[in-house]
Parts: structure tokens; C-alpha cells; sequence
């Protein structure tokens, strides 16, 4: 096929798949690098021991929750952090964890945390703060970069009435 018409069908071949290749790569380029934000970006995400976003709606008192923390730089340049974890319980805070991070650009940092549930409905907070100092006692005065919450139900709470 081809031949009677003098067209090498192979070379055809191989000049269609360099223009597919092309053009793959030229969207690449224009959506990877002039699309890019300039300011870039920074991911704070929690997620289930086995991957998922799901998590236990009730947790009974004492059980210990295990969740993995993650942050993925995308801001285009090496970075410094500060992430805090708070658990906001009956109306009283605790700082659970403060722990300094240096990524670079691309790096992905994740890491299992366990809390114990307490005797009430709480809330678990991670707060990521751009930056390498921060006044822990100053938290509700510094606005966080990016922050995650997740909240539970302690099964056999008491209301105090």
C-alpha cells in the first residue's frame, strides 16, 4: 500500500509520531513553564495511615488517632517552615508539636502523627507557617500559611448540663 503512489509509508509513519511528540512536548512548555505561577505554592495535606482522605467520623476516649501529615514545596525556590500541630478541645488549646522544616523545591516531606483522644469532641489542627521563627506563644496572633483541620467525635461524652 503506498507504493503506487511512490510514498514510503514508514517514513510517514515516523514523521506523524515526531510531530505527536512535538506537540506533546509543546504543551508541556507552555503549560509547565509560562503558565506556572509566579508566586508558586506550598501543599499542607492529611491523609489516612493507608492513603485515603477518609477518616473515623467517632473515635472513643483514649483511642489514639494516626494520621500522616505531608507538605510539598512548589514555591519555586528552597523554603523554610514551621509546622504546629493543636489539638482545640472544650474550648482550651494544645500545642501537640512544633517542628521546623527546610525543603527544597519539589521536596515532599510527610511524617505519621498520633494523637490520644481526649474525654470530648476536639479538633486536630495543623498550622504551616512560612519562615523559621515563630513565638509559639503568640499563635493566635500569626495568621498560618496554610492550615488543615480535622474534627471528631469522642463516642460516650458526657454533656455537663
Amino acid at each position: 500500500m503506498g507504493e503506487e503512489f511512490g510514498v514510503d509509508v514508514g517514513r510517514v509513519w515516523v514523521v506523524v509520531f515526531a510531530a505527536v511528540l512535538a506537540m506533546v512536548f509543546a504543551e508541556f512548555l507552555v503549560f509547565r513553564v509560562w503558565f506556572r505561577s509566579p508566586e508558586g505554592t506550598t501543599e499542607l495535606y492529611v491523609v489516612s495511615e493507608n492513603g485515603s482522605a477518609v477518616f473515623p467520623g467517632s473515635v472513643r476516649e483514649g483511642d489514639v488517632v494516626r494520621v500522616v501529615v505531608g507538605v510539598r514545596n512548589l514555591e519555586g525556590e528552597r523554603c523554610e517552615y514551621v509546622l504546629v500541630a493543636v489539638l482545640e478541645c472544650g474550648g482550651g488549646v494544645e500545642v501537640l508539636d512544633c517542628r521546623g522544616l527546610v525543603l527544597d523545591d519539589g521536596e515532599r516531606w510527610e511524617e505519621v502523627f498520633e494523637a490520644v483522644a481526649p474525654g470530648e469532641d476536639f479538633r486536630l489542627s495543623f498550622r504551616l507557617y512560612r519562615g523559621s521563627s515563630l513565638d509559639v506563644g503568640k499563635l493566635a496572633e500569626v495568621e498560618p500559611y496554610r492550615e488543615v483541620h480535622l474534627v471528631f467525635r469522642v463516642e460516650d461524652a458526657c454533656l455537663v448540663l
